[in-house]
């Protein structure tokens, strides 16, 4: 049987600040992938303008794929305190 993800039990005091807390990580992922969102479609919009040959579709593709490596992977352990 697999251990559980959360070894950790918080008190029920401790659930709003550990709510609290989550809601604010989220809250800092979903601005994060909105500025990623925002900078993919610039560079797809840059690309597409005036039938842009298919390097320049390329250079963005890469500098795309560049700025979504650049981001550290979330630890959901982590936020759930395991």
């Amino acid at each position: 049987m697999d251990p559980p993800i959360n070894q950790q039990q918080f008190l029920q005091k401790d659930w709003y600040a550990h709510i609290k807390w989550l809601r604010a990580e989220v809250q800092e992922w979903e601005v994060r992938v909105a500025q990623l969102l925002a900078e993919a479609n610039e560079l797809i919009a840059r690309a597409n303008a005036l039938k842009a040959p298919l390097e320049a579709l390329e250079d963005a593709a890469e500098a795309l794929a560049e700025a979504w490596a650049d981001e550290p992977e979330a630890d959901p352990a982590a936020w759930i305190g395991g």
